[in-house]
């Protein structure tokens, strides 16, 4: 089972893990694109390519601009 947190709106969903999955993956199953979220996986940055493990934590960070 993977953790997707989402910062802004203290929103937790849970993802079946399987061998392969990627960041890009559980967002393509959102609303979220890469270009609108910074992503962390266990605290780290990553990018969208990286295979997650089974029990990863992967928090998405809305990217706000704006001037």
């Amino acid at each position: 089972m993977i953790t997707v947190k989402l910062t802004q709106q203290k929103e937790v969903k849970k993802v079946e893990w399987y061998e392969g999955i990627t960041v890009k993956d559980i967002l393509e199953d959102s609303k979220w694109t890469s270009n609108s979220v910074q992503t962390f996986v266990d605290g780290i940055p990553v990018n969208e390519d990286k295979k997650l493990e089974d029990n990863s934590e992967l928090v998405l960070v809305p990217i706000v601009g704006g001037g």
